[in-house]
């Protein structure tokens, strides 16, 4: 006969999350919707002074906005429409984020008119320009095991007219796929993404949000998890965590962090939980100035990335971060924001891409020698942006290359 199960009381466990980008914040939302912690027992390291990591966007009118970047998003991202399911937008505390975004795009939908550019003319994106050796060497691709392509990159893979094929800058400049990028990477992308292709060259498909991913994901989510009592130490990185090893065995013992400068420790219990996010896509950007090209920052001693080593140098379960932040010469990018008082130049995008803004997309221009791209997001990009201002993004995937009218 069974017996009856013994209430457990977890009111004493903390959950330690380091790093507040949207993993972290989405281990947060989970273990109060799913695990049962109270909001009061997690705590959310971050060494950036706001959440949200690579999801970002900041600025006033008067000195101009900014967005290092945005991430894509679609229809079957299953689990961030789960995860936003739960979390009420800022504007309507009766209507999920979610749900503002399927009805946002239900009015702006993405079709794109002038996806690529050469010479100033749009290119005909029709056909993807594929020979038959191209097509077979993509088939090919997706049905070798991963295991076989470990340290390939995508140039060892294919013959050098695809990469002048309109399918390759149409996947480039949509992922930001380099040619000596991981061909296991772009295996598991081509797959993950196969059934937008019908749609690609015109980005049908792609899922935006109302805003900037700041103001339309990261700080509805902040706001819910704040208002449970979640404890978010901004401006405080993780510099170690012990781990004691016991055979199979593995468990965090004690984190150190930096508070206002000085060294903190936190002993962990054997109940509590610790969730690590390892490395960072936008740890060491630096911002430029109209005057001044953004600095290229070496590596320094504190932050997600110097964690990560640290780690690995001591536990080689940890993994091996070199395979990512070794060579930075090849994970350059560039971003740019422009904030402008007039619409001229939104007007003459519109008239010449055929897209309102908002439904057009990544437009590139081939020939740039950064392979630049511009995108104008709907307006307001911003939740704090007056109807007198407009504000576009851009990209250089190439950035270490000579611009065509800047050096």
């Amino acid at each position: 006969m069974s017996q009856p199960r013994t209430a457990v009381d977890r009111s004493a466990r903390r959950a330690c999350i380091v790093g507040g980008g949207i993993a972290g914040l989405a281990v947060g939302v989970y273990l109060i919707r799913s695990a049962g912690f109270a909001g009061n027992q997690i705590t959310i390291f971050d060494q950036a002074p706001v959440a949200g990591g690579a999801l970002d966007g900041a600025g006033t009118p008067g000195a101009g906005y900014r967005i290092r970047g945005g991430r894509m998003h679609e229809e079957h991202f299953a689990c961030t429409w789960d995860l936003l399911s739960g979390i009420p937008t800022l504007d309507d505390p009766g209507v999920s984020v979610t749900e503002e975004v399927f009805a946002f795009n239900a009015r702006v939908a993405s079709h794109s008119h002038a996806r690529l550019l050469r010479a100033g003319r749009k290119v005909d994106v029709a056909s993807y320009g594929l020979a038959k050796r191209d097509i077979l060497d993509l088939l090919r691709l997706n049905v070798t095991p991963e295991a076989a392509l470990d340290g390939k990159q995508i140039d060892e893979w294919f013959e050098a007219a695809f990469f002048d094929t309109v399918f390759w800058h149409l996947w480039a400049t949509t992922f930001a796929f380099q040619r000596w990028s991981s061909l296991a990477e772009m295996r598991r992308y081509a797959i993950r993404f196969m059934h937008l292709l019908p749609g690609f060259h015109q980005l049908k498909g792609i899922v935006r949000t109302v805003y900037n991913q700041y103001d339309s994901v990261v700080l509805p989510i902040e706001t819910w998890l704040r208002a449970q009592g979640v404890d978010f130490r901004l401006g405080t990185p993780v510099t170690d965590i012990d781990i004691e090893v016991c055979g199979a065995e593995k468990r965090a013992t004690a984190l150190h962090y930096l508070a206002d400068g000085q060294l903190q420790h936190c002993a962990l219990e054997a109940d509590d939980c610790l969730f690590i996010t390892l490395g960072s896509m936008v740890e060491r950007s630096s911002l430029g100035s109209m005057t001044a090209p953004a600095a290229l920052r070496p590596k320094e001693d504190t932050g997600l990335w110097a964690l990560w080593e640290r780690l690995a140098s001591r536990y080689p379960f940890c993994g091996r971060p070199e395979v990512f932040n070794g060579r930075i010469d090849r994970s350059q990018w560039m971003s740019f924001t422009a904030t402008l008082k007039t619409p001229a130049f939104f007007d003459h995008m519109e008239r010449f891409t055929g897209n309102e803004a908002g439904t057009g997309g990544l437009v590139t221009m081939t020939d740039s020698n950064w392979l630049m791209s511009v995108v104008l997001a709907h307006q307001p990009h911003f939740r704090n942006q007056p109807a007198d201002r407009f504000v576009f993004w851009g990209d250089g995937l190439l950035p270490a290359q000579s611009g065509n009218f800047v050096g």
